[in-house]
């Protein structure tokens, strides 16, 4: 018996990678088709590819939308329990974010689905 996709678990680099591929695709797509993508995806996004944390300071330059709408994304993925923020360790003034294991859970299980439909489309 084989293995279905959907039973195989990517390792971490594997889900970095992916995640750094599909953000790239949203800012450009933003760019040149004018499309807007959910923040909170994209932040999500964010975390998977900095392999599951990052600092608060990073997230705020690396995103075009306003500090505001990124704290609202943020305290939103927080209640949902996809990410933690916590003081940083050495410096008591900086926050840091951290994906949770349900919120890996939620990208592997998108990134799962996405080479599903792709190895589905290969054999059409």
């Amino acid at each position: 018996m084989t293995a279905k996709i959907s039973d195989q678990h990517p390792d971490q680099e594997e889900l970095a990678n992916a995640a750094k591929f599909r953000l790239e695709l949203c800012r450009l797509e933003r760019r040149y088709f004018k499309t807007s993508h959910q923040i909170a995806f994209e932040l999500l996004l964010y975390l998977v590819s900095s392999h599951g944390e990052a600092n608060l300071s990073d997230v705020y330059n690396s995103f075009s939308a306003t500090d505001a709408v990124i704290r609202q994304h943020l305290r939103s993925l927080e209640n949902a329990g996809l990410l933690t923020v916590k003081n940083h360790v050495e410096d008591q003034r900086a926050r840091k974010l951290f994906i949770t294991p349900l919120g890996r859970d939620i990208f592997a299980s998108y990134y799962i689905d996405a080479e599903a439909a792709e190895v589905k489309l290969r054999g059409v």
